[in-house]
């Protein structure tokens, strides 16, 4: 029972620490960040960031998601009982933060990004698919810095994007254009100033 006041006591003095700390010092011209960001679809993305002025960050993001599954079916009048696929996605994000009001610890922002995806799927039945992706997207973000050199950053914004395609199985080729979708996207990343 004795345990219960020393750990709030612990906790609170770090707390205590960071809340008087002035982190966002690091937001300075010429300063570098490396982003690690893992968004859903099994894959992972790296950014790096550069300070352009006072008010202004740099960066570009490269992403990549696989994704292997295997579908057996029990029907055995089907051709093939499994079907196994892979898709890959590869993605690269050139992004500008504003900063707004900067706090002791937190770095409101205002974003903005040019998205550009390729993906690529193909399975065991000989189907292909190949499609391609861009568009510009805003919103806002919030930086938070509980450490001098790291800062977890959290966005949201809207997109509009085009996309061509093209699918081949063995009846022909289907290409398709889209163009004015509006897609929503949230992240997370963990900032390591140097």
């Amino acid at each position: 029972m004795r345990t219960a006041p020393l750990f709030a006591t612990l906790m609170l003095v770090p707390a205590a620490a960071l809340a008087q700390s002035q982190h966002t010092d690091r937001l300075v011209p010429g300063a570098w960040s490396l982003a690690f960001a893992l968004p859903s679809g099994g894959g992972g993305a790296i950014g790096a960031w550069k300070m352009i002025s006072p008010r202004a960050n740099l960066g570009v993001t490269v992403s990549l998601n696989y994704q292997l599954s295997q579908n057996r079916y029990s029907d055995s009048l089907a051709p093939n009982p499994s079907v196994t696929s892979a898709a890959w996605t590869v993605g690269l994000t050139p992004s500008l933060k504003l900063y707004r009001r900067l706090r002791p610890n937190v770095a409101p922002y205002l974003l903005a990004a040019f998205n550009v995806g390729y993906h690529w799927y193909g399975n065991t039945e000989r189907t292909r698919d190949y499609s391609l992706s861009l568009g510009p997207s805003f919103g806002f973000g919030l930086e938070w810095f509980p450490l001098a050199d790291v800062s977890i950053d959290g966005s949201a914004s809207l997109g509009v994007s085009a996309q061509f395609s093209r699918e081949s199985e063995d009846y022909g080729t289907i290409r398709t254009r889209s163009i004015g979708t509006a897609t929503a996207t949230s992240a997370l990343a963990l900032h390591v100033y140097m």
